[in-house]
This record gives structure tokens, sequence and C-alpha cells, in this order.
């Protein structure tokens, strides 16, 4: 996708000459050459202070349009799959290109042009009432970050380009580290810097002389009056082949385009159908060292099944360790889990391979609930009708096979999922232990953070920031969009997907995110997304039609990458040694050194240490999965700090700008 930059001077009295523009707008664009090159820029006269915007191309297509006749402009990144229909609708010709067309749409429309709008997109819009518009997609799948500073307003697809252009000087932000040790992510509006703020998906910013002001112009429905609970499963069925299959033929006509095969329900789905219509299609796969992770089995059986030309890329513990700081200067986030550093060396792969765009099955777990949190939560509403019952916490050892539940006795897990259990209509009843068990890492932390964060909670934070009609919604339906809001759109779009994808020019391409799969999914009775305990039901009837029986009828099977065997296995990292040390960590001072000090011997003692052992370790002494995330946030901190705050590249002129 391209990248887009730009900025808004705070006195009126001084207006922007392209002299003094130049500089600033080129540190910005290099800090984001990865996402692609050939930057233009283009300066607006107004009355108000003279705007600034900058894009850089996607392939061919200008990512700026400008209009000097009624002095606006826009600053495109992102694709819309529905172009012809949209060259249609307001009667430009086919050539048009998307910025044009966005601009030729808002002079028309306003923000009532973005219902029209199918895809993946972010822009800022300067109109002829002399406002600047930024303006993020539904559910956030193109990042934009903005800032109020001393000299302004400053907008960029990445933080870091605000950083390079010295508009402000990178802190990093204690209330989202709490957050994102909590829920995965920080809460949305929040990046992890102090001062720096992401757009919220489905929203528009509209920053004029009377302010800032920020416009929803989208939200899913999850109401109850909302779910067609007259939908029969073969009209289901019906519907969502249409629409799977025409959102597939608008992606497809994108040029160069590949696809990411997981091996799971989803990511099959999305490859068949593709394959089908285009009757050639490139797929790609991860494949990992130890076989608690790996997947590359159920990869080749749906490959050879479906027909596709099909790459492995396989990524040894030692690359994961390696490619993190990567991953992380990419995310600017801190993480919880090592996934992000293999899509990063994947994505490497396929643009080497001359693919510049990437079909993937990622939403179709949160809108057909197909995670186990759907499932824990429906066991926990069925436990506490009845909590005296010894039969139902039973169901738990269902869940999770990845995790072995049903090795644990039963009483461990009656009270571990009793969490809660006394009031099932709190807003939090379907997170509160996944939430209350990844924030045990907060363990770890040091006296000063704890300090520093004594009277901020980060559940709080959260429900401050969900719409009214939230509370009246089902335990299900709120399951629903606690997931969207927390891990998909904090976590999995920005942290494990986009950002892994440009780092290397790619664009994520995500069918089932198109809004009308979206809606569809939320108008769909209970039964046809968990049917008892069989999740994702409708999906895994469709895939009945196109895919092999071993993997439609496989539980899904989360993406996992080693995080301790990658850090403290045989071959570190040197990076480790370095930013993990005591004196490291502390001077970080996010963390409590002493402590950290002895969890990283504790679980160095877990590692097989000899070369002819086995790299899969016996189960007992397998790192816990508390432990491994608690590592890896740890150590991805510690990167965020050191190439952010201790160590920050110096801005350095990108190629010239061609100037509009």
């Amino acid at each position: 996708m391209a990248s887009i930059a730009g900025f808004l001077p705070s006195s009126p009295h001084a207006p922007l000459s392209r002299a003094s523009v130049e500089t600033r707008l080129s540190h910005m664009l290099w800090a984001m050459a990865h996402r692609g090159p050939t930057p233009r820029a283009t300066l607006l006269p107004a009355k108000l202070p003279t705007v600034a915007l900058a894009a850089g191309h996607w392939g061919t297509t200008p990512a700026l349009c400008v209009d000097k006749t009624s002095r606006m402009g826009v600053a495109f990144s992102g694709h819309l799959h529905n172009l012809e229909a949209l060259h249609a609708h307001y009667g430009l010709a086919p050539e048009t290109p998307t910025a044009e067309l966005v601009l030729h749409a808002f002079a028309k429309e306003g923000l009532s042009c973005l219902k029209h709008f199918l895809g993946a997109f972010a822009f800022a819009l300067f109109d002829d009432k002399e406002r600047l518009w930024l303006v993020r997609d539904r559910l956030g799948e193109c990042p934009l970050f903005y800032a109020h500073t001393p000299e302004g307003f400053a907008f960029a697809s990445e933080a870091k380009a605000l950083f390079a252009a010295n508009f402000l000087k990178p802190k990093l932000n204690l209330r989202a580290i709490a957050e994102t040790l909590r829920f995965w992510g920080p809460v949305l509006g929040r990046s992890h810097f102090e001062d720096v703020f992401a757009l919220l998906p489905g929203t528009a910013l509209c920053l004029d002389k009377e302010g800032l002001r920020l416009h929803r112009y989208w939200d899913i429905q999850l109401s109850q009056e909302n779910v067609r609970t007259e939908l029969s499963e073969e009209q289901a069925l019906h519907t969502l082949d249409e629409l799977l299959n025409d959102t597939l033929a608008k992606h497809l006509k994108n040029p160069q385009l590949g696809a990411f095969l997981s091996g799971g329900l989803d990511s099959s789905l999305v490859c068949a159908l593709a394959h089908r219509q285009a009757g050639k299609l490139a797929t790609f796969s991860v494949a990992l060292e130890q076989t608690r992770f790996d997947e590359s089995a159920y990869q080749q059986r749906v490959a050879k099944a479906i027909g596709t030309e099909h790459q492995t890329l396989l990524v040894k513990d030692e690359e994961i360790g390696a490619l993190l700081p990567q991953a992380v200067t990419h995310a600017e986030h801190m993480f919880l889990r090592s996934a992000p550093a293999p899509f990063l060396a994947l994505s490497a792969h396929v643009a080497k391979q001359g693919i510049r765009s990437v079909l993937t099955g990622e939403g179709a777990d949160e809108f057909f609930w197909g995670y186990d949190i759907y499932k824990e939560t429906a066991v926990r509403e069925f436990w506490a009708r009845f909590p005296s019952s010894s039969f139902r916490p039973k169901l738990f050892a269902r869940l999770y096979p990845y995790l072995s539940l049903s090795q644990l006795p039963a009483q461990m897990l009656q009270n571990f999922y009793g969490l809660g259990l006394e009031n099932p209509k709190a807003w939090d009843f379907s997170h509160q232990i996944r939430w209350n068990n990844s924030g045990r890492i907060a363990r770890f932390l040091s006296a000063s953070f704890l300090e520093a964060i004594e009277n901020f909670s980060p559940e709080e934070a959260l429900k401050q920031t969900l719409p009214p009609a939230f509370e009246a919604l089902p335990p299900m339906g709120k399951a629903q969009y606690l997931e969207m809001r927390t891990l998909l759109q904090s976590y999995l779009l920005p942290t494990q997907g986009e950002s892994m994808l440009s780092a290397h020019a790619v664009s994520g391409h995500f069918p089932f995110m198109d809004t009308r799969i979206v809606e569809f999914a939320a108008s769909l009775p209970r039964r046809l997304k968990l049917f008892g305990l069989t999740e994702k039901y409708l999906l895994r009837r469709y895939g009945e039609r196109c895919i092999p029986p071993e993997v439609y009828q496989r539980p899904k099977f989360p993406f996992r990458s080693p995080i301790v065997e990658a850090l403290l296995g045989k071959t570190p990292p040197p990076w480790v040694e370095r930013l993990l040390s005591k004196e490291a960590i502390g001077h970080v001072g996010i963390f409590d050194e002493n402590k950290c000090t002895s969890f990283l011997a504790k679980l160095r003692t877990l590692l097989p240490q000899a070369p002819h052992m086995a790299v899969d370790m016996p189960p007992h002494k397998t790192p816990s999965e508390a432990d491994a995330m608690a590592l890896n946030a740890i150590a991805t901190t510690q990167l965020l700090a050191e190439h952010f705050i201790l160590s920050p590249p110096s801005p350095t002129p990108s190629a010239p700008m061609a100037w509009v």
C-alpha cells in the first residue's frame, strides 16, 4: 500500500513554502520507503495556513490527486475493490485513478460517498471549505496516525514518519503498554507513543478553524433485532457462496496476486475459490521446525487437493529470534506472541517472487465465531444457569485442544473458568479469563511503572470507548464486539498483518472483511455460527464443497510460533544478551530487572541444550503458554524502547519528490 503523510501548521500567519516543506515531507516518506517508492507531494494554498500532502505511488497508480481549480487535494492509501461500479456511479472514465475518483466523490457527496466504498483505505483530503479530513476504512485494514504538535497538526501512515520529521520526540506510552499486556493491543485510538493517536476504524476526522471533530460513519450491528432468525441453512449457504465469489472476483483483478495458505479452514476456502476463478493461483505457507506449531502437512494437502502452485518457507527458531527486532520496528508495537516474525519472513519471500498483493483468511474467526473464546463464552453462559452443576464445567476439557486442557483435573478447570460466573451479563464476561491470564505478565513490571499507572485501569479505559448500544447486546454479541475491537483491530490487523506485509511493499487483501460479508455474518442466527460446540458451522458446511474433509472438520488451530526456543535456545540472537541483560532491563525501566533475570534463568533450564537432543521438548519440559507470552512481551518492549527511544535512526533525505 502507498504511504501518505502531511501537515498543517499551527500559526495562521506562517504559510508553508515549498523550500521549507520539502525536507520535512522527504524525511516522513523516507521513514516509510519500504511501503512503496516514487513519492509525490503538493502544497495547497488557502485562506487557512497552507496544507502539505504527500504520498508514495502504489505500483503505477498515483496516490495523490489535486484539483487546482477548487484547491482540493487528496493523498490516498489502499485499494477499492468496486472501482468499476464507482466509475459508473460517478460518471468517470474507467481509467480514472483511485485518488482522483475519491476526490471527485468527496466533492460531490461529502462523507456520504463512503457508503459506496468497498475496500481497505486511508486518505487525507483537503476540501473546498478549507477543512482537512482524515478517513480510515470500516475495519481498520489501513493505518493512519496523527499528532497535535507545537508546530501544527501532522499525520502519516506510520508513527515513525512523525518522528523522522521531528514533529515530536518518541516517548513510550505506559498506558498503551498496560493495555497490551491485558488485551494484546492498546485500546483503539491509542498508539504505543505519547501524543501519537491512531485514527479509529470506520471514523473520519475533520480539522478546521473550529477545531477537531470525529465522525463515526460505520460500526458493526450485533443487536438481536439484526439477526435473521428465519434464515435457513441452505439460504445462508447460497448467500455466502454469492458474496464470497463476488468479493474474490473483485480482488482477483489485482495484478501480481498470490495467497497465504495456513492449512486452516478460512485460508483454504479463500485459496480454493480464488484458484477456481483464476484458473491459476500461487499460494505460500510458513513451516516451523517444531511439530507442535507446524501445520505444513495440512497446507500441502490443501494445495494438492485444489491444485495451486504452492511454495513453503521454512522459518527456523533462530530466524524468528533474528527477525523480531525488524518486526517490532515495522509494527511500532510490543506484542505477546512471536507470530509477526514468521509473517515478516513470508512477506519478504513473496515479494521476491514478484507478488505485490496476497489474499488471506483473516476476519473469518471474528465474524463467524471461529475462536475458542466463543465456545468458552457459550459454556460459561450455560454453566451460569446452573452454577452448582459438576457436569457442565467438564465441557471446558473440549476447548483449546492445542493447550491440552483435557489433561487437567476437573476441579482445576472448574476453578479456572468459574471467574465471574455470578454475573453473565457483565460487559466483559466473555473475556475475563483471557484478560486475567494475559494480565499475569504484570507480575514482572517494575515498581516505577506500577506507580506511574497507579490510578489507571485498562478495563475502564476500554469500557469507556464502547458504544451505548453495546450494553444491550447478548453475551455472545458482546464477545464478538470485544474480539473485533481488541484481538482483530488492535493486534492481528496492525501488528501481525498489515505492518509485516507493508514492510516489503506487499498489500493484504482480506475477503472475509468485505463489509457485505461482515454484515451478513452479523445477521446470521447463532446456530449457523456455533452449532453445539462446533465453531464456524456455516463455513464448515460450505467447506464440504471445495476442500478436504480433514481440513473443514479440523478444530480451530491458531497460528503460533516458538518464543522461548527462538530467544533462549541453542542459537539465541545476539541482541538477546544485550537487551535482556539485567542492566538493560533496568535502564528501560518498564520491567523489574531482578524478577526478569530470575525468570529468564528459569526458562533456560527448561530448554534442551545438547545438540543431539530433539528439537521438540517433552511435554513436561515445555514452557507454559503464559511464560512464553511474558518473555515475548519483555523482549519486544525492550526492542521497542531501543529502536525508538534509546537509538532512534537519523533522518536521511530520500530521492527527490515530484511536485504536483
